[in-house]
């Protein structure tokens, strides 16, 4: 079966670029970037690299979109019900954890 895409502009434009790079890329000095082509189309044009900077990176003041944030929190908490009932794992700042088999007793 092939997988489904979506498409660049599309990801941006949900929040999700912006939560990956928030959440993942921007602590660990990391940025992954998007351009949009002459003809319209969005796409991915590369990881910046900023692993020197002691910090990392973070969004100034005033260019987190608060409603893009809000978006991918809601996709992610929607699924977290079947992924802890039907997978018996969660993902969480720790990466992927089983959970702890329950004692029979």
């Amino acid at each position: 079966m092939k997988p489904n895409y979506i498409n660049v502009k599309e990801f941006t434009d949900f929040g999700y670029l912006q939560e990956v790079n928030r959440r993942f890329f921007h602590p660990l000095g990391l940025a992954m970037t998007v351009e949009e082509e002459e003809n319209g189309t969005t796409v991915i044009t590369g990881i910046q690299d900023w692993c020197s900077d002691p910090e990392g990176g973070f969004f100034c003041a005033g260019v987190l979109n608060k409603q893009k944030q809000e978006n991918v929190d809601a996709a992610w908490y929607e699924k977290l019900p079947v992924r802890l009932k039907q997978q018996e794992f969660l993902v969480s700042s720790k990466g992927i954890q089983l959970l702890e088999e329950k004692n029979e007793s």
